[in-house]
């Protein structure tokens, strides 16, 4: 067409770059050409075929299992087994396979450990067989050969213990039994008839045994030996205080200042202050399991903790007295100096008395007060004479004549010139 001209190829080629030239498609390449195993290209074409063991289907691309044992059982002498693109032959029991791989050869049981027969093996074609020798059975799981056991019928006539042996049997006895002169029967053996059966304490014979046990108060350890029980040990052998183990039993007992009631368990205060236990010289508390003595005001308790004796109070800070303390029995009281008035209030303070204030303290004319004392004077123109109270008019004129010049008149508390 339009003056020029183009190359084509066979199916099964293709045109490379010259556009000339065809080459083979190679079409195992893509997707296998489709074939389910082996895939052959050839010139402009391909085909697919199988692994040994396989076979091309009609589509001419999967390929499926021979079964090799369908057609004269796979040459195999027994059993042929078909597998994936294979097959194997093996053989029944007592046969084993030969190095063809297919044949099938009698397997000899008892050329290996005697076919596990304990006596006797035969091989037979396919099997084999245990027996056994005079004097003995095969048991049911026919390779064991058992004694003819005597003692599986009436127990050998044995009255306890058979035991069969090869050929024979024998008669025993279970531990505390004693086989008579029969040889056959067997009597209970008295343990405690020799050495109290090694009890320490109590014995007690049993058929066929017997045990040991302990009076009360006492426990048995390695069944035959007594132990003194610690009851103790144990909540304090329910004693509320004191629990005294002895040999074979224990007591309860008590603190001081307390003592066992009806219980013999339990512990009660003992009020010492209701007795003459106690001693106390004054005042006596009741505490639990003691007591306590104490004393009254103005008293202190001596170094025995009973007897009170007298506190002086004064020897104190003077018992807080501003003056005089003078103790007393169980207690003591304030005093004061002449002058002085206690204060009834704290009845420990002194206070001035004021003497002027009662009848103005005797003075006949002028009562002045001190602390503790007072003194009386007299107005001008008069004169205190010797009781220190009482004023006498003062004669001026006999002194000095007054002064005056003249005449002198005394007047009473004055005079005049």
């Amino acid at each position: 067409n339009n003056g020029s001209y183009l190359c084509s190829c066979n199916p099964g080629y293709q045109l490379i770059g010259d556009n000339r030239t065809c080459n083979d498609i190679n079409e195992c390449t893509t997707l296998n050409g489709n074939c389910s195993q082996v895939c052959n290209n050839v010139n402009g074409s391909y085909f697919c075929s199988c692994n040994t063991g396989y076979q091309l289907g009609a589509n001419n691309k999967t390929c499926y299992d021979v079964n090799e044992c369908s057609t004269n059982n796979g040459n195999c002498d027994q059993m042929c087994t078909n597998t994936n693109g294979s097959y194997a032959c093996s053989c029944g029991l007592g046969y084993m396979l030969s190095s063809d791989n297919s044949t099938c050869n009698d397997v000899d049981e008892c050329s290996l450990l005697n076919g596990n027969c304990s006596q006797m093996c035969n091989n037979t074609i396919g099997s084999y067989m245990c027996s056994c020798i005079t004097g003995y059975f095969l048991n049911s799981n026919n390779q064991i050969c058992n004694e003819i056991n005597e003692c599986s019928t009436n127990n050998g006539n044995c009255s306890q213990l058979c035991t069969n042996t090869n050929g024979s049997y024998f008669c025993s006895c279970n531990h505390g039994y004693v086989l008579n002169g029969n040889n056959m029967t067997c009597s209970d053996i008295n343990e405690c008839a020799s050495t109290n059966g090694n009890c320490s304490q109590m014995c007690t014979n049993t058929n066929g045994s017997y045990y040991c046990s302990c009076l009360s108060g006492y426990q048995l350890v390695s069944n035959v030996t007594c132990n003194d029980i610690n009851e103790c040990s144990a909540n304090n052998g329910n004693c509320s205080q004191l629990c005294n183990n002895t040999i074979g039993s224990y007591y309860c007992s008590c603190l001081s200042g307390y003592q066992l009631n009806i219980t013999n368990k339990i512990c009660s205060d003992i009020n010492e202050c209701a007795t003459s236990t106690a001693n106390c010289s004054q005042l006596c508390t009741n505490t639990n399991g003691s007591y306590v003595c104490s004393c009254s005001k103005g008293y202190t308790l001596g170094s025995d903790s009973k007897t009170c004796n007298d506190t002086n109070e004064c020897a104190i800070n003077n018992g807080n007295c501003s003056q005089t303390c003078v103790n007393t029995i169980g207690g003591f009281m304030c005093s004061c100096s002449v002058g002085y008035g206690l204060n009834y209030t704290y009845n420990q303070s002194c206070n001035d008395i004021n003497e002027c204030l009662s009848n103005k303290g005797n003075c006949s004319q002028i009562c002045t007060n001190t602390n503790g004392s007072y003194f009386c004077s007299c107005t001008s123109g008069y004169t205190l004479i010797g009781d220190r109270m009482t004023c006498n008019d003062t004669n001026e004129c006999t002194i000095a004549n007054g002064n005056c010049s003249q005449i002198c008149t005394n007047t009473i508390g004055s005079y005049q010139c």
